[in-house]
């Protein structure tokens, strides 16, 4: 009788365990594909978004351990080594003005381009203008954008 209740400990502590591996596993795996999709989306607005002048609004360092979600910032080869959360009024030729976020990674000489109330060109999809990517003052950026209407 010790025995089987011995087993039944052993399967019940497994049980357990094979639950919160799994869990685990699920919550990497639905973050890698959202990185993936993420990555995809940027990529896509590079190459086909639409162009539009963008007024900066506001650049400030961003401690990168508050970034929660951000699962990479490009552009941070060659850059000062911190984040910077550049702030922006996109002003598109066709539709409504929006505000957008882009996180990047500078290099001293595009710090000292990218001023508030400067102009940068940027990359969005007209449809979803949740994906800002810059374009001319900085060749890739990580845009985590929100549309002015959320």
């Amino acid at each position: 009788m010790e025995r089987v209740a011995s087993e039944l400990v052993y399967q019940i502590v497994f049980g357990v365990m094979l639950l919160i591996v799994g869990a685990i596993g699920y919550r990497l795996a639905r973050a890698q594909i959202a990185a993936l999709y993420r990555r995809y989306r940027r990529h896509r607005v590079s190459k086909i978004g639409l162009s539009a002048p963008a007024r900066v609004v506001d650049v400030e360092t961003v401690d990168p351990d508050l970034l929660i979600g951000v699962d990479e910032v490009s552009g941070l080869s060659g850059s000062t080594g911190r984040i910077y959360r550049i702030l922006l009024m996109v002003e598109p030729t066709i539709g409504e003005p929006f505000g957008a976020d882009i996180y990047t990674g500078l290099s001293q000489d595009e710090l000292a381009t990218i001023l508030p109330d400067s102009t940068v060109n940027v990359m969005y999809d007209p449809h979803n203008t949740d994906i800002v990517v810059l374009g001319g003052a900085s060749a890739t950026g990580v845009g985590l954008g929100r549309s002015s209407s959320t």
